[in-house]
């Protein structure tokens, strides 16, 4: 007996250019880089919990825990323990 066929749907907010064969974490990091750098997560606010993420963008923790990571690195976000993850206040430079 065949197994019935399952398909997945891209959620609507990956269709930011980001390539279907990009790493999931490499997905979920470039939405919220782009909520950021648009203005819908401002200077100072707290991200969602994991939770959240993880319901908003149907991942597993590991692959949030990942793209916040690499949010870090990338200096747009910080973490305050107790309290959470929060978008850093821009960098200003000189030209």
């Amino acid at each position: 007996m065949k197994r019935p066929l399952c398909i997945i749907a891209t959620p609507p907010h990956w269709s930011d250019g980001i390539t279907s064969r990009s790493p999931l974490y490499e997905r979920v990091e470039s939405v919220l880089a782009g909520d950021i750098a648009d203005g819908s997560l401002s200077s100072e606010t707290q991200l969602p919990p994991e939770e959240g993420l993880i319901e908003r963008f149907k991942v597993s923790r590991t692959t949030v825990r990942k793209a916040i990571q690499n949010l870090i690195e990338r200096g747009l976000v910080k973490v305050r323990r107790g309290e959470g993850t929060f978008v850093t206040q821009p960098k200003i430079t000189r030209s």
